[in-house]
């Protein structure tokens, strides 16, 4: 992957994943008649992939742009910390999913904390673009994109592309589908 190349991808990462969120909150609002199997399809994902990659790839973008920056290392602690309790919260709410026998309660935990998450995320990617990736692409140079992808090669993503995981295949045909949706609603407008 060529220098901003890295940039661009975590930035359409981050895209994909506010689909999914938009997903996991309709279910999440859709109370008791929510899709649990989904729900869980969309969290396994969130923990197998962003969780494990994504965040991994914007921890070293952080720590090259502390390097050139002392300044932003508040920046990088901040956004250790939110991957971190975003971790925490998508393994909770996974174990949550797995539970044995769930009654209404649990499934109304489950919508709390699908709805909590989302906002979680949704904060999270906001402050990344506002303040951390302009940063990051006004003063990493080549060299430094290039260490970062020769340190964290990416693997494709399992929800997309052809070499899309059988384990989301409905995942991705509720993704593709709301993807669909959303480009024709827009040339509508």
């Amino acid at each position: 992957m060529a220098t901003m190349e890295t940039l661009e991808k975590l930035l359409q990462e981050h895209r994909e994943a506010a689909r999914l969120m938009d997903l996991l909150e309709e279910q999440a609002r859709s109370g008791e008649n929510g899709d649990l199997a989904l729900i869980c399809d969309i969290m396994h994902y969130m923990t197998h992939y962003p969780d494990l990659f994504h965040h991994r790839r914007e921890d070293a973008v952080l720590r090259a742009l502390a390097l050139k920056r002392p300044d932003a290392t508040p920046w990088l602690g901040r956004v250790e910390r939110e991957h971190a309790q975003l971790a925490d919260a998508g393994r909770a709410l996974m174990e949550l999913l797995r539970s044995p026998g769930l009654d209404d309660q649990g499934r109304r935990q489950i919508c709390r904390q699908a709805l909590d998450y989302t906002g979680l995320l949704r904060a999270h990617m906001s402050y990344e673009e506002r303040e951390l990736f302009p940063a990051a692409r006004a003063w990493l140079d080549a060299p430094d994109w290039e260490e970062i992808d020769r340190a964290l090669p990416c693997p494709p993503d399992p929800l997309s592309g052809m070499g899309a995981s059988p384990r989301y295949q409905v995942l991705e045909k509720q993704y593709r589908s709301r993807l669909a949706w959303l480009i024709d609603g827009d040339r509508a407008d």
